[in-house]
């Protein structure tokens, strides 16, 4: 799936019970998979997700997963990696804020960078209230 010219490449606001598995993602603006509220109980399995930066804005974030307010997501068996570094600072791998509940498990998250002379990203980020949540 390339996401083109998007923000994202899936973007799920009030999905409920989905399933992305097998898919290889690449392409968007900022986001490989974008869940936002009401969305619950999301699953990325055996995914691989890359290059999901065309955007030219450096204080924009970018996250291959971005989660905001969702419970009961699993990431697992998932691939997440870059082959050239993000122009901005604020870069993850996976990120979420106030995300109950997750499960991140048996993943690959690599070269996840800022460009020379910027700060270097976070392979998973969780903050702002984001309780109960496991990463194996």
């Amino acid at each position: 799936m390339d996401g083109g010219a998007h923000e994202e490449a899936f973007f799920f606001s009030g999905a409920r019970f989905v399933v992305l598995e097998g898919i290889l993602i690449t392409g968007g603006q900022y986001h490989g998979v974008k869940l936002d509220p009401p969305s619950a109980d999301i699953v990325v399995r055996d995914c691989e997700i890359t290059d999901t930066f065309n955007g030219t804005d450096p204080s924009s974030q970018l996250s291959p997963i971005k989660g905001f307010q969702v419970p009961r997501v699993l990431v697992e068996r998932t691939s997440i990696r870059f082959s050239r570094r993000w122009i901005g600072n604020n870069i993850q791998g996976i990120d979420c804020n106030a995300c109950p509940s997750w499960t991140v498990r048996d993943n690959e998250i690599s070269d996840v960078r800022a460009m020379a002379g910027g700060t270097s990203g976070t392979a998973i980020q969780f903050k702002s209230g984001s309780r109960d949540t496991v990463i194996e």
